[in-house]
């Protein structure tokens, strides 16, 4: 009974909300505030920089890839080892690579990716934080027959 009731004040309060900033054409929208996942910060998602410089190209990157183009996704970040220089100059999980040093990674096959920022010891990377896309990297996808 208590959290039914904790439930129904938040649902009121969320109501009170939408009324003062108009938002009751998207109710949906009235209870994500209040999702565990919510972040508001959308400084967050925007496209950004970094510089990756190894010593040498055999280095390792710090981090591993998953998607492209033949799986109908980005390329996206899926692990970044810590203590490593990716971790230092913030890259994380779920980051979508945008572009490496130029080169539009929007449109590209996994081993196309990988083979671009395997050979380069200065990596120029336009980054941007998307869970959405990254979490849709781990769902089926149906190809339609050619």
């Amino acid at each position: 009974m208590q959290k039914f009731k904790e439930y129904t004040l938040m649902l009121f309060w969320c109501f009170q909300q939408a009324i003062s900033t108009k938002c009751l054409h998207y109710p949906s929208l009235m209870l994500r505030c209040h999702h565990q996942d919510f972040n508001n910060d959308l400084q967050l998602f925007l496209p950004r920089s970094v510089t990756l410089i190894r010593d040498k190209v055999s280095d390792a990157l710090g981090f591993n890839i998953r998607g492209g183009k033949e799986h109908y996704c980005g390329i996206y970040l899926s692990k970044v080892m810590p203590n490593t220089e990716a971790e230092r100059l913030g890259l994380k999980e779920a980051d979508q690579i945008l572009g490496v040093n130029g080169i539009s990674f929007e449109d590209i096959e996994h081993a196309g990716a990988v083979k671009i920022l395997k050979s380069n010891q200065h990596i120029d990377m336009t980054l941007r934080f998307f869970p959405y896309g990254y979490k849709k990297t781990y769902e089926k996808v149906g190809r339609s027959p050619s």
